[in-house]
């Protein structure tokens, strides 16, 4: 048997220190160790397992046990979260907060020491927060699963739960919420600044309604800002509507598709305005001199109601030169 030496890991006190594994490599057995979750003190499992089997069986050779946590009582339904503040804090909405998320490629964000994180809780007065989002490495594969690739919004939608989850709670107000990510949380930031704009303006509350979905495009279609429930559209039927635009009438013997659904071209504002209906729904489209302003509704907002919200936000782009 050869023997292997070395094995890092960490104790209670959140040391290094060096652990003598003795192991064959191919067949045998090998030692594995990782941290689940730091809490106070490094929590850390060490795993025994045998690499002959085509399914190793996994056996815990040792446990740190940290005093009042329960590894096994998280709720994978909930979205967990670290809040770092001073002892004792009103929870009065008066607090700046800064929020960071990261939500990819399985990377668990745990807690760790940071000088300016200190300086901002303990001389700022601040509150700071990790959300550990899906797309993250936390609850396993499957959480990583749930934030990837089609299902990214729900990394979007996590983050954005968490903030409110802080408004709701009195820890700060949305008005002192900062948010903060890097690499793939810049992704994660970007999106949720772009979809909460929509969220509040073109999405807001109509009589107790509100559109099925709405964005806001440049002129190539790049996205501004979009709801999560925005159809995927195809760049050829953003250059049909821009067509439609610039030569009123165009889209009239086709329709106006987006997202693969058809819309019958009705009356609107040549070269400015364009509607469509589709059944008891529609969408009604404004352009600005950089961006198209979309609205999608359907029962019980009315053409009307669409027409009201859609305008509003493109004079207001106007308005700013945009």
């Amino acid at each position: 048997m050869e023997e292997k030496k070395g094995l890092r890991g960490y104790d209670g006190g959140c040391k290094w220190i060096e652990e003598g594994a003795e192991g064959k490599w191919g067949g045998g057995w090998r030692w594995r160790g990782w941290s689940m979750f730091m809490v106070a003190k490094v929590g850390s499992i060490i795993y025994q397992c045998e690499l002959d089997t085509s399914v190793p069986n996994m056996k815990i050779f040792r446990e740190i046990v940290v005093p009042g946590f329960d590894r096994t009582a998280f709720n994978v339904n909930q979205i967990p979260m670290f809040i770092v503040a001073r002892k004792n804090i009103l929870l009065d909405g008066s607090h700046p907060c800064l929020l960071y998320g990261y939500g990819g490629f399985n990377i668990s964000m745990t807690p760790y020491f940071s000088v300016s994180r200190v300086v901002l809780t303990r001389h700022l007065g601040a509150i700071f927060c990790i959300a550990n989002i899906r797309g993250g490495g936390e609850y396993g594969e499957e959480w990583h699963k749930a934030g990837s690739l089609a299902k990214k919004q729900n990394c979007f939608d996590d983050f954005i739960s968490a903030a409110e989850f802080l408004v709701s709670s009195g820890y700060t107000q949305s008005k002192k919420l900062c948010i903060e990510g890097g690499s793939n949380g810049g992704l994660l930031v970007g999106a949720c600044i772009n979809q909460t704009y929509v969220d509040d303006h073109l999405m807001c509350d109509i009589d107790g309604n509100h559109l099925t979905s709405a964005a806001i495009l440049g002129h190539d279609g790049s996205v501004w800002a979009q709801s999560a429930s925005f159809p995927k559209f195809k760049p050829e039927e953003i250059t049909g509507i821009m067509k439609d635009l610039d030569e009123p009438g165009f889209l009239a013997p086709t329709g106006l598709y987006l997202g693969g659904t058809k819309f019958m071209v009705i009356q609107g504002e040549p070269g400015a305005v364009i509607r469509g209906k589709k059944g008891s729904g529609g969408v009604t489209i404004k352009k600005t001199g950089q961006a198209l302003i979309f609205g999608i509704y359907d029962e019980p907002v009315t053409p009307g109601q669409c027409n009201m919200i859609v305008e509003r936000m493109g004079d207001y782009l106007v308005d700013q030169g945009l």
